[in-house]
């Protein structure tokens, strides 16, 4: 008796990778959506692990620019150095590290002591500015009479002996709490350097690592196919170099800006008002305002002078960054409309709060590149995509047309009437004919 033989069909095998693929993706959706703090938890704990790789991959963005400005126009094209590659190299990856490391100690050794000195002084403030409120509040109740305003001067009477009791807890577990987080600053340390490594590593070999993913891509796909996976990457990658490197110096920009003139319009709190400010504006969109709110406010316990001078000041440098200095150094380097920018932020908010509002709008970017690429491909694929160019939405009316037509609806309705009166007259003249024929 003839046994029966196992025949491969790759059809059905295909098929039946695609249905496990596919029931995998839906299981992970569905865990995810109803358990999203235990996925989130660990996938907090993944990032920690990998948090070295992760913020060296940041700072390899970061420096890059400079990077290839050194190793291509310095180096290349000023001191003609073109056949020394190693060389040539090694010396632009020195000097970038050197650049940004000296700055960052510049900004510590001299801008944060200073930092440091405006908050303590800013404190000191806080009992006199509860003086001129209770002033305030008082002089309010003079005016008018029928209002009755204690409340508010019985909690800014009890606010410095709050804070006096807030301050000594503080100090209290100040000790044990440097005790218990030293270990933590040590890790830190230890994960910084790791990035800094990570980092140099990916900015010596970069061209290896491409190439590495290149034969991953080819190796696994279509040549067509890789060779449009592998484009899409590089795309996906330039818009995170882009947004990073522009809205970092963009900040920079707005800050140094917010220094000057309040320098000039001899606004107290230069350096603390500058540097919260430009560290805000990295935010997208709503950075402006977590920025200038705070810094009103500091203004404010001032004089009101300050704080309208302020106002009208940032508003001004607002409006200057969001029409002249932003387009220029950003451009359209996301590619997102402002909804889908605001819908990015308020998801990366909620997901990793000021961080993920940072990320948010790259990642979404990234995400809508992939997806019109994927779209503009099937619509190719299928010859429908100068279709959808040509087609012209339909025009939606406003209230003028809207207007127009209740007087062109009342138009038609009258000649209706008219044409309805005359068609029973001629009905009447019919039936008298008719009669007096009988």
């Amino acid at each position: 008796m003839q046994k029966n033989k196992f025949y491969r069909n790759s059809k059905y095998f295909t098929i039946t990778v695609y249905a496990i693929v596919g029931f995998l993706i839906c299981a992970l959706i569905v865990k995810i959506v109803f358990d999203f703090s235990h996925v989130w938890s660990a996938v907090r704990v993944v990032l920690g692990v990998l948090s070295p790789f992760v913020i060296g991959i940041i700072i390899a963005y970061l420096i890059n620019p400079l990077y290839k400005f050194l190793d291509f126009t310095f180096f290349g094209k000023w001191l003609h150095m073109t056949k020394k590659r190693k060389l040539r190299k090694a010396l632009s990856l020195l000097i970038a590290y050197i650049i940004v490391l000296g700055l960052l100690a510049a900004l510590f050794y001299i801008v944060i002591p200073q930092f440091v000195t405006s908050i303590k002084s800013l404190i000191s403030m806080v009992g006199t500015f509860s003086i001129t409120l209770e002033k305030w509040i008082t002089s309010i109740e003079a005016h008018f009479k029928n209002l009755n305003l204690e409340f508010l001067t019985t909690s800014i009477h009890n606010l410095i002996p709050t804070l006096t009791e807030r301050l000594k807890d503080w100090a209290e577990g100040a000790l044990p709490m440097v005790l218990s987080t030293s270990a933590g600053v040590v890790s830190g340390i230890i994960k910084g350097i790791l990035a800094i490594f990570v980092s140099v590593y990916i900015l010596s070999d970069k061209l290896n690592l491409e190439k590495s993913l290149r034969k991953l891509f080819y190796s696994t796909f279509k040549p067509g196919k890789a060779a449009q996976i592998s484009k899409m990457a590089r795309e996906c990658s330039n818009i995170f170099s882009n947004f990073f490197t522009g809205k970092i110096f963009d900040s920079l920009i707005v800050g140094i800006l917010c220094g000057i003139g309040m320098l000039i319009l001899h606004l107290p709190y230069p350096l603390l008002v500058s540097v919260l400010v430009g560290v805000t504006n990295i935010i997208p969109s709503f950075g402006p305002f977590i920025g200038a709110i705070p810094s009103i406010l500091i203004m404010l316990m001032t004089g009101w002078k300050e704080a309208l001078i302020f106002t009208i000041f940032i508003i001004v440098l607002q409006q200057i960054d969001g029409n002249l200095i932003g387009p220029k150094i950003l451009g359209n380097s996301t590619g997102l409309s402002p909804i889908w920018i605001l819908f990015a932020i308020t998801v990366g908010a909620w997901v990793g709060g000021v961080g993920g509002m940072l990320f948010g709008v790259p990642v979404f970017a990234v995400i809508g590149h992939i997806a019109e690429e994927i779209i503009n491909t099937r619509l190719e694929r299928r010859g429908l995509y100068s279709m959808v160019e040509r087609e012209e939405a339909p025009k939606t009316l406003n209230y003028s047309d809207m207007i127009r037509n209740i007087f062109k609806k009342k138009e038609k309705t009258e000649e209706k009437k008219e044409a309805e009166t005359v068609d029973v007259i001629e009905e009447k003249k019919e039936d008298d004919k008719t009669s007096d024929e009988l």
